[in-house]
């Protein structure tokens, strides 16, 4: 059964009605809005009285000026507008703001307290903002930035902004510190990296560390082995974490045909990889960390590696 063409002019018609019956419905549903479904502006940060967070009353003799700003995952963008997923890839849970002074409208200091979850997750994303910097004289986790400080501390990055030039950045770390719980501060020293030799330098990757997706929020640490220099890198997460990462990296290297084989080092089980891009390298999951160095499984490193493990039962 053959059907009649629809004319071009009966098409026409139609496309030159649409338009009005659109403006028509428009202002037929303009006259039955709900005031309640109409929102221009960005949704408010939530506040929080003066007095609700664990943050100085004061800094530097300046006190805490108007209420406590708090964001989430879904707003923080209203703040760190451009850089929020980082964050958030990152571990991200929740920011808190504060600002000191005796103006609210030009607070001489601003304070940035992003819990990030996890201590590991906070140095991270500090050894990313300080791009290479030194940190304080007597603080290894706080680091002079262009505004002011940044510090980890525990589960917390900080980001201090002194506007207030009279104010010094480690005397503000130290009351930011005192006021989140003295002791808890999250030192390089404390992310269980094997001590391999003298450390160079520490930096946090996101996502894919060296090609591999599996491996994500990753530590890198660089160590000056007596002339040689040896790379580690760390994930710290929960257990069930880990394991779920070990496995997703075995069934890569059997997918994309990469040699690797498993030995056992002490208590761990140590997995050695013939990598085609990287080299020899090995790794091994210890409960809540998965830990890797990029190199040959020599005699001298696991007997390394082995006193390492019994230290830390």
């Amino acid at each position: 059964m053959v059907t009649a063409a629809r004319p071009h002019w009966a098409t026409r018609g139609f496309l030159l009605a649409f338009p009005p019956l659109v403006a028509v419905t428009v202002w037929w549903e303009g006259q039955h809005y709900d005031p309640g479904l109409i929102r221009l502006e960005k949704p408010a940060a939530e506040a929080q009285p003066a007095t609700s967070s664990p943050l100085p009353q004061a800094i530097g003799g300046r006190p805490r000026a108007g209420v406590l700003r708090t964001y989430d995952p879904a707003s923080l963008y209203e703040y760190v507008n451009g850089h929020a997923e980082y964050y958030i890839g990152a571990g991200f849970q929740r920011l808190l703001v504060a600002e000191y002074g005796p103006d609210p409208a030009a607070p001489g200091v601003v304070v940035d307290v992003f819990d990030m979850g996890r201590p590991v997750h906070a140095f991270g994303v500090l050894a990313d903002e300080a791009a290479g910097a030194q940190p304080l004289p007597d603080d290894p986790a706080a680091f002079p930035t262009g505004s002011g400080v940044a510090l980890a501390h525990g589960p917390y990055f900080v980001r201090a902004s002194l506007f207030d030039k009279a104010l010094d950045p480690a005397a503000v770390a130290a009351e930011i510190r005192r006021a989140l719980g003295g002791d808890a501060a999250a030192s390089p020293g404390d992310l269980a990296f094997p001590p391999l030799g003298t450390v160079l330098g520490t930096r946090f990757v996101k996502e894919s560390y060296r090609g591999l997706e599996p491996l994500s929020n990753v530590m890198e640490r660089r160590f000056d082995a007596g002339g040689r220099e040896l790379v580690a890198f760390l994930i710290d997460e929960e257990p069930a974490g880990i394991e779920r990462r070990v496995k997703e990296l075995l069934a890569f290297f059997d997918r994309d045909g990469i040699a690797h084989s498993a030995r056992a080092v002490g208590r761990a089980t140590v997995h050695t990889v013939a990598d085609r891009y990287e080299g020899d390298w090995f790794f091994w999951a210890d409960g809540g960390r998965l830990t890797g160095v990029l190199a040959s499984l020599d005699d001298a490193l696991a007997a390394q590696l082995a006193r390492h493990l019994e230290s830390e039962q």
